[in-house]
Parts: C-alpha cells; sequence; structure tokens
C-alpha cells in the first residue's frame, strides 16, 4: 500500500491544489514533457470539500487535473454523492466531469443519466444526453437537464416527462423548472399535464404539485369529461375543485356543440357550477346555423340529480339584458333558464321573440329544440301574435296560451287554447296592398296556419263571434287588440351578440 501523505516529503498547503489522499500504488513517469502519476488501487483525492474515490487514476499535477476510472465516487460535504466509471476533474475551475451508469444523490432526489457535468464551485450540474430524476413522489425524464444542488431547483429541456405517483398525474412538456423543495413546476413551453379523466394543455405558468394548484399566465385550456375550458390566464385548485378563468374565455361542450365565451369565468366543481361574465355569449351549432345568446352573466349547471343518481342536471342560466339571434329567430327577455336535457329554452320577464315578420309574446316563453332544429314554441299566460303583412299592416292573433310549431326554423301552425281573439286585415286579391276591411273574431281556440312566415289561413274551433269593419269604419280603437304593443326596435341584429376580444 502506498500512502502518498507519508511518503513524500511536508509541501506548503495550497487549498486550490487536488491533493492525493491515499493509493495503493503510485508510477511516476513524464509524457510529453509533463510529469504525471499513475494510481492504482484504493485511491483518494481531496480538493477543499471535494473528495473523489476511484480504483484508478491519473493524475496531471502540472494541470492540477485528474482523470479516474472504475467505482467512481465523487462527494461534497455530506449532501451530494455521484459516482459513475469514469470521472475527470479539474482543479483549477473544481468541475468533474463523470460517464457511464451516473448516479447523482443528494438528501432528497436521485439523479441517473450517462454523461454529467458537475461545477462544485457553483453547484450546478448538468447532463446533454438524457436523464432520469426521482424523489419521494415524482418520476422526471428530458433529454437536457440543468440542477442546482444549493437552491434544489432543476431546469428540463426537450421531451421533458413528469410522474407524480403520490397525486397520479403526468405531465409532459418542452421547458420545465421544477423545484425540489417547494415541489412546483413552473412551465416555458408547450406543456400537457393528464391526471385520470382530466387533460390540461398550457403555455406558461406553474404547478404546485405538493398543494395540486393550478396557475396559468399564458394560454391554458382544461379538458374534463365532454367539457373544455381555456383562458389567457387560469388558476385552479385541484383539491376544492375551484378555479378562475380570465381574458379570453372559453367553455365548450363538445357533447352538445355550445361554446361559451366571455372575460372572466368562477368555477366551483362540487356544484357543479360555472359563472361567465363580461361580455358572454353562448354559441350553440344549429342544422346550417348557429344560435347565439347573450347575458351579462351566464351559469352552466352540471351535477348529478340528489333524487336519482342515476341522472345529472344539465342546465344554463342567463340573467339581464339577455338576447337570442338565429336567422330566422330572434328573442329578447330579462331572465333565460336552458335544460340541456330536455333541448328547451324557457325565457322569463318581458320575454318577446321574433321569427319572419311574426312578433310573440307572453308573460313566458319555452322554445324545444329537435335535432339541432327549432321544434315548437309555447307562449303561455296573455300570449300574443302580431304579424306584419304585404301592406305592412298587423294582423294580431291573442290568448292565454299558444303553441307553434317550426319547419325549417319558419313558423308552420299555431294552436290558441282559451280566450282567443284575432284581428286580420283583408286585402284584394288581385292588387294585394289595398285594404278592403278589418276582420276581428273573438273564439276561444283557434288554428292559425302560415304560409313563408305569414298568416295564411285561421280555423276558429268553438263558437267564434266574428265581425267584419270596412276600411272607412277602421279607427284606433279597432284595430288593435288589448294589449298590443310594437317590438321590432328591440330585436336583435347579429352585430348585437357578436363580441371581438382582443388577442392578448
Amino acid at each position: 500500500m502506498y500512502s502518498y501523505a507519508q511518503s513524500l516529503p511536508s509541501q506548503p498547503s495550497n487549498e486550490e491544489r487536488i491533493q492525493l489522499q491515499h493509493a495503493d500504488k503510485l508510477i511516476g513517469y513524464s509524457l510529453k514533457g509533463e510529469d504525471v502519476q499513475k494510481l492504482i488501487g484504493n485511491v483518494v483525492f481531496r480538493q477543499n470539500n471535494n473528495v473523489m474515490y476511484c480504483d484508478s487514476a491519473i493524475q496531471y499535477s502540472d494541470r492540477n487535473y485528474v482523470e479516474a476510472y472504475g467505482n467512481v465516487r465523487f462527494t461534497q460535504g455530506d449532501t451530494i454523492t455521484l459516482t459513475g466509471k469514469k470521472l475527470t476533474y479539474d482543479g483549477a475551475t473544481q468541475c468533474a466531469m463523470v460517464s457511464q451508469n451516473v448516479v447523482l444523490q443528494d438528501r432528497k432526489m436521485t439523479l441517473k443519466t450517462n454523461a454529467l457535468n458537475y461545477d462544485s464551485r457553483n453547484k450546478l450540474a448538468s447532463y446533454q444526453t438524457g436523464g432520469e430524476i426521482t424523489d419521494a413522489d415524482n418520476q422526471l425524464t428530458s433529454k437536457k437537464g440543468y440542477y442546482n444542488t444549493q437552491s434544489k431547483i432543476f431546469w428540463f429541456k426537450k421531451d421533458v416527462v413528469l410522474v407524480n405517483k403520490k397525486e397520479n398525474f403526468t405531465l409532459t412538456s418542452d421547458t420545465l423548472e421544477y423545484n425540489s423543495l417547494t415541489k412546483i413546476a413552473t412551465f416555458r413551453g408547450p406543456t400537457q399535464v393528464v391526471k385520470k379523466n382530466d387533460v390540461l394543455h398550457t403555455t406558461h405558468g406553474e404547478y404546485d404539485t405538493k398543494n395540486a394548484r393550478h396557475r396559468h399566465t399564458g394560454r391554458a385550456k382544461i379538458i374534463s369529461g365532454h367539457y373544455e375550458l381555456e383562458a389567457d390566464n387560469l388558476y385552479y385548485d385541484e383539491i376544492t375543485n375551484t378555479g378562475i378563468a380570465k381574458s379570453n374565455v372559453k367553455l365548450t361542450s363538445t357533447k352538445d356543440s355550445v361554446v361559451i365565451e366571455g372575460d372572466k369565468a368562477n368555477y366551483w366543481g362540487k356544484m357543479g357550477l360555472v359563472k361567465i361574465t363580461g361580455r358572454p355569449v353562448m354559441k350553440s351549432k344549429m342544422q346550417k346555423d348557429t344560435l347565439y345568446l347573450v347575458a351579462d352573466t351566464l351559469v352552466s349547471i352540471d351535477k348529478k340529480d340528489e333524487t336519482d343518481t342515476t341522472k345529472s342536471i344539465r342546465r344554463l342560466l342567463a340573467y339581464q339584458h339577455v338576447k337570442i339571434f338565429k336567422e330566422n329567430l330572434q328573442a329578447k327577455c330579462d331572465s333565460l333558464a336552458y335544460e340541456v336535457n330536455d333541448s328547451t329554452l324557457f325565457l322569463f320577464s318581458n320575454p318577446v321573440m321574433w321569427s319572419g315578420k311574426n312578433q310573440i309574446f307572453a308573460d313566458s316563453i319555452n322554445i324545444q329544440i329537435a335535432n339541432k332544429k327549432i321544434y315548437c314554441m309555447n307562449a303561455n299566460v296573455n300570449s300574443f301574435i302580431i304579424s306584419e303583412d304585404t301592406a305592412h299592416n298587423y294582423n294580431q292573433v291573442k290568448g292565454r296560451k299558444m303553441t307553434a310549431y317550426f319547419k325549417d326554423d319558419k313558423i308552420k301552425t299555431v294552436y290558441v287554447d282559451g280566450n282567443g281573439e284575432t284581428i286580420y286585415h283583408a286585402l284584394d286579391e288581385k292588387k294585394r296592398n289595398r285594404l278592403i276591411g278589418l276582420n276581428r273574431t273573438e273564439c276561444s281556440n283557434m288554428t292559425i296556419s302560415f304560409d313563408s312566415g305569414s298568416v295564411r289561413k285561421i280555423l276558429f274551433l268553438k263558437r267564434p263571434s266574428a265581425k267584419f269593419i270596412p276600411p272607412h269604419e277602421i279607427n284606433a280603437d279597432n284595430k288593435q287588440l288589448k294589449g298590443f304593443m310594437l317590438h321590432y326596435a328591440d330585436r336583435p341584429k347579429k352585430n348585437d351578440v357578436i363580441v371581438e376580444r382582443s388577442a392578448q
């Protein structure tokens, strides 16, 4: 056994030089004019707080440089241990290069790679050919990686995959920063997180893996079941199942082909509620058309039915200044409920609906949709239809309740049930714009047929009472039914429901 410290004469202490502490055998020779020592068996070197162990080594004393082979182990204090089959160490820079089956360990994590650079002065480890890191909760792989052993912060590049065993999720990214102390992953490029049935896509933000909290400041999308929520800014707490989305918010129900957009959304997952504010608009795909709905506030509800847990309640609520636009149908009211399961829209608080030249209003209105087309409409209590004819006269139908059936999004037939009254302007058959009189009829039940959206025929079903008024006797008192009101100025236009949102 050869002990370097015992065999050489005492020399001045020099902390910056690599010191040989032990070797079983030493062979000294000159290589290209440089003094070289070949060391064999239980070799130990030290420089400051760095200690290197190996089976054999070559020491270049003039260059302050070491090559170590076989069972290489590099330690820095009692926190860092680095092992491999080959090591080169530069005493001037205090940088080590370890290759072949490399393992770096500190107190809470293990890094494995095939080649690792370690800057012991700055406490920075890096690899360029792929690596794997594990701690108590996570396993992470990437093509490139950098690890600050002092701050415990990792930087990863290319093909980054983080698998969390505790919360059972998988994260893939192009660029990722991970703090192994706080367990916070910071995204700096396109990233995907998959957890059970939920998928997150983001470009910039952070994920607190310990507390299961997301905070994204780049465009982000969460896919959960048949719902997709995306925004420019997104916060989500998995434990409380609550979230806030801001700027260019978009909520999509892929099952129903429904999209809701707004400036802000609050999410309460345990209650199945999403509240959208800031110029919200709903877009529902119909056959060859889109139904738009705007209001001050939209609330989406999707939760289990407490009375029958095998069923779910799916509903959209709209509050204040509600407007609906479809090419062949428009409506306004102050509040609305859309029952998704039944495909029915309920309009409350002074609802008015327009179809072609027809205006319909009542105390409440509901619209039923079948196969993505308007199927029928029910106007309940004080129902009223005003239909403009070719001479710009207003034909009127009034009753307690009306049911209208549609074909190709146009009113085809209307049934009046109770307290029916009509005013119908009779026009000359040859000169359609010349008024020849006015028919006023009272009949409890009646059926009105429409052609191309205009009244074609009225069938009175029970004891009608009719009166014909010639043109010269028509006046303000007999040309309108009680409750007559024109709302054509309030009829929504497409520009009223198209909301332009600026890209962030």
